[in-house]
C-alpha cells in the first residue's frame, strides 16, 4: 500500500513541522538520561 505509506509519512512530516519536534539523537540512551535526571533532582 505505497499510497497509504506516502500519505502517512507526509502527515507525520507535517505534524513534526507544526509542533517543532526535535529528532532523537542516534546515540540517545534512555538509561543515561535517567541518571542525568536523577542527578539534577528531577523526579520524572
Amino acid at each position: 500500500m505505497p499510497e497509504l505509506a506516502a500519505a502517512l509519512k507526509a502527515g507525520y512530516t507535517n505534524y513534526v513541522k507544526q509542533n517543532g519536534l526535535v529528532p532523537v539523537p542516534e546515540d540517545y540512551d534512555p538509561r543515561k538520561q535517567i541518571i542525568k535526571n536523577i542527578a539534577r533532582g528531577d523526579s520524572h
